[in-house]
């Protein structure tokens, strides 16, 4: 059998931990997983964590510093050896715990975290990079050294797995590269979704993440301001934490502007796929530079139409006036989209039943067998 470490750089139940919960559910009576290390504070109670220990599956927070800086580069720069030197206590506690556990593969699930090469490198085990986000483009941060010295580092892993074309793209190492689409769903969480959609003049956008610049709610409400002076009976709900707070103020005093505090609501994060998508008739998605885009997948298995901005993976996921609608930075044209869902009943039900369609691309059952296939590969190589 084979065994596996795996580490990811956050416990909170996020895309890329829904991503790999879901891989290790699936695989974990074909490989021995030896652990899954992950990077914070232990809040045992809650997250990934919780969700691994609760199946069985051995799990453990580790002390770690990201190599990652946000504003000043050159801050980002000094403190390279800051940082490996506050890493190095526990890398060197991994490796002597590692050292004879037999380990075939370090499997690390982002860009983000760099331990996973680390102990590859000093263990002389395979590793396999998951590579989730652009950096600066999705999440506005910068690799320490820049991006071009993290490829130079990614290109020493033994294999990348890219979410998406766009990001495979940007990795730009097609030698070492494979795309896999994330896997969202069961086949048989699909075939149990049966949510008929409502149509009419009272219908309910939705934004679904961190409240953000981001992911660009200020884009959303101006939408539906240009929409109330002719559909009065439609509203905005904006799901998600608050991950930055004067972006929340600034969207609160707009709402208050356009009089718009009736028809918006802050509805938090919801953990429950169905209580967001019971709620949504149209998903948005105005974010400039989605790395896949996996809310989106989860509104088209909901059967709800999404007009996303034409960018990245929401590009690759949405086949324009087909399964959904692609906008640009024309004007009015996310409006006109939102306007032909609402008073087009036909068309809503086309987009929405090819929606529905497409979202079987993504199941859980094919993304594991990929991503296993990829290991089994990486293993067969020598």
């Amino acid at each position: 059998m084979i065994n596996v470490i795996f580490i990811t750089h956050y416990n909170t139940m996020n895309g890329a931990n829904q991503s790999l919960l879901a891989l290790i559910k699936n695989i974990k009576a074909r490989v021995g997983i030896k652990a899954v290390y992950i990077y914070g504070s232990e809040v045992k109670q809650e997250g990934l964590y919780h969700e691994l220990t609760s199946i069985g599956v051995p799990a453990e927070f580790v002390d770690l510093k990201y190599f990652l800086y946000y504003a000043t580069k050159y801050l980002g720069i000094l403190s390279i050896p800051l940082k490996v030197l506050y890493n190095l206590k526990t890398w060197r506690t991994l490796v002597r715990r590692l050292k004879y556990a037999d380990v075939d593969v370090i499997y690390s699930n982002s860009s983000l975290e760099n331990t996973g090469i680390v102990l590859s490198w000093l263990l002389k085990t395979k590793h396999i990079w998951h590579i989730r986000e652009f950096g600066y483009q999705d999440y506005k941060y910068r690799h320490i050294g820049s991006d071009y010295i993290k490829r130079k580092v990614l290109n020493k892993s033994d294999h990348l797995i890219a979410i998406s074309k766009s990001i495979s793209d940007y990795i730009n190492l097609p030698e070492k590269t494979s795309l896999i689409y994330n896997g969202i769903f069961s086949t048989g969480e699909l075939h149990q979704i049966n949510k008929p959609k409502r149509t009419g003049k009272k219908m309910v956008l939705g934004l679904v993440g961190v409240i953000n610049p981001i992911k660009n709610q200020e884009e959303a409400v101006l939408t539906l301001k240009k929409l109330m002076p002719t559909h009065q009976g439609v509203s905005l709900s904006l799901f998600g934490n608050i991950s930055d707070r004067a972006y929340h103020d600034r969207l609160t005093d707009l709402i208050n502007q356009y009089g718009l505090n009736m028809h918006v609501n802050f509805k938090g994060f919801r953990n429950n796929k169905h209580d967001i998508y019971g709620e949504i008739d149209i998903l948005l998605m105005c974010s400039r530079s989605e790395a896949f885009g996996r809310v989106t997948v989860e509104a088209m298995a909901y059967g709800i139409p999404v007009v996303g901005y034409n960018h990245a993976g929401t590009a690759e996921l949405i086949r324009h006036n087909e399964n959904g609608f692609l906008y640009n930075d024309h004007a009015g044209e996310l409006v006109n989209y939102v306007k032909q869902l609402i008073e087009d009943k036909k068309l809503y039900q086309h987009l929405s039943a090819n929606a529905m369609a497409s979202a079987h691309q993504f199941t859980v059952e094919r993304y594991t067998e990929q991503v296993l296939g990829l290991i089994n590969s990486s293993l067969a190589k020598g």
